[in-house]
């Protein structure tokens, strides 16, 4: 299954109107692509007035909970045919992201050579995300929705669609990529036996750095252009 960002409108999103990188570059090449979806066909698409008052009643219900905090009302469009932008880190580019940021936390520790299958096993993750801990990197470690906004923590919310998010800001999100970026990392060394068999394994730090990428440029463009980001799979 795909794993892809999504930088744009959430009626863009939920009436389906926008292409992952897959489907763009299929769709360039004139080649059929088709989607698998996780539970079946979700059937047709709602109607983009729907999303969009849903969307907006939503967006009231953050913004009447921040005020109690001094926020500022956050605003975005979900007018027809805004700019939207994705990009494709797959599940190893995530979790190797994920992975960055929880040993970030450990200085102390070496970050495994080879990513594991699951990233939530790992010791040092599972300290970090530990539910009586704030990470450091919070918005990268625990939040799947941003916001466009002037607010550097993170939130629960009932979602859209599940019945409750982690939500964060856009620019928080950015600020902490770059934060993260000029941290000094222990990456593991190859042990013999991965050297014999480099095509069974993937090395933590090559999908770090492209999950890195990826959702950095993704972060760079929703506060350019004040979108929300939500992750798609």
């Amino acid at each position: 299954m795909a794993f892809d960002i999504y930088a744009g409108s959430f009626t863009r999103y939920y009436t389906r109107d926008w292409e992952n990188v897959a489907q763009r570059d299929a769709h360039i090449k004139g080649i059929a692509y088709e989607i698998v979806y996780a539970g079946g066909d979700p059937g047709p698409a709602p109607s983009a007035r729907d999303v969009r008052e849903t969307v907006i009643a939503w967006r009231n219900g953050i913004n009447t909970s921040l005020a109690a905090h001094g926020v500022k009302n956050i605003d975005w469009s979900e007018e027809d045919g805004g700019p939207y932008f994705t990009d494709r880190p797959g599940w190893n580019g995530y979790a190797g992201l994920l992975l960055w940021s929880a040993y970030a936390e450990r200085p102390e520790c070496t970050a495994p050579y080879k990513l594991p299958k699951d990233w939530s096993d790992d010791p040092v993750y599972r300290s970090v995300t530990a539910e009586s801990q704030t990470p450091r990197y919070v918005t990268i470690l625990r939040t799947t929705v941003w916001l466009p906004g002037e607010f550097d923590f993170c939130f629960k919310f009932p979602g859209l669609v599940e019945d409750e998010v982690m939500i964060g800001s856009c620019k928080s999100l950015l600020g902490q990529l770059r934060e993260l970026e000029q941290e000094p990392q222990r990456w593991g060394k190859p042990s013999l036996l991965h050297r014999i068999r480099s095509g069974d394994s993937v090395a933590t730090e090559e999908a770090a750095r492209e999950g890195h990428r990826c959702f950095s440029a993704l972060a760079e463009r929703a506060c350019e252009h004040g979108l929300p980001i939500v992750l798609s799979y």
